[in-house]
């Protein structure tokens, strides 16, 4: 799916306007294996990232040479359901999570943010928007879902 211009982690480094959280921390919630972040680390040489995932997701999980001066990548176990708790990140990143929970799911991983959130602090979201349920093939219904 990366493939995909509009999916590619550059259509967000190229088109969000960073502006001055070009500098500071950026918490990657559900980034897996870290690939998102690394490109978001090394496009902004400022920036420090902290991936979040499931520990058995994350586990083995390497930060590359060049983003381990001054901790420029970490991972930490974490499950977006529970309290975020690293407070006042410049951004809180979520991509390709919430179109796999319902409203009520979705609700409460936004939700577990805000006691984080410092005043300016941004989420930002990039993910499908998903049309209505039987609207699509049904080759590129199970490919969405």
């Amino acid at each position: 799916m990366q493939s995909r211009p509009a999916h590619s982690v550059q259509h967000v480094i190229k088109n969000f306007q960073w502006g001055d959280a070009s500098e500071g921390l950026t918490v990657d919630v559900g980034g897996g294996r870290g690939e998102v972040a690394k490109e978001i680390a090394r496009s902004f040489p400022g920036i420090k990232c902290v991936v979040q995932d499931l520990p058995e997701v994350i586990e083995g999980a390497d930060v590359p040479e060049d983003l381990r001066s001054e901790k420029r990548l970490q991972f930490m176990s974490h499950d977006f359901f529970k309290a975020q708790p690293v407070k006042g990140a410049e951004f809180y990143f979520l991509r390709w999570i919430l179109h796999d929970w319902s409203d009520k799911y979705a609700m409460k991983i936004i939700q577990s943010l805000i006691p984080a959130l410092k005043k300016g602090a941004r989420v930002l979201v990039s993910d499908l928007c998903l049309p209505a349920p039987c609207t699509l093939s049904p080759y590129k219904e199970r490919s969405a879902r």
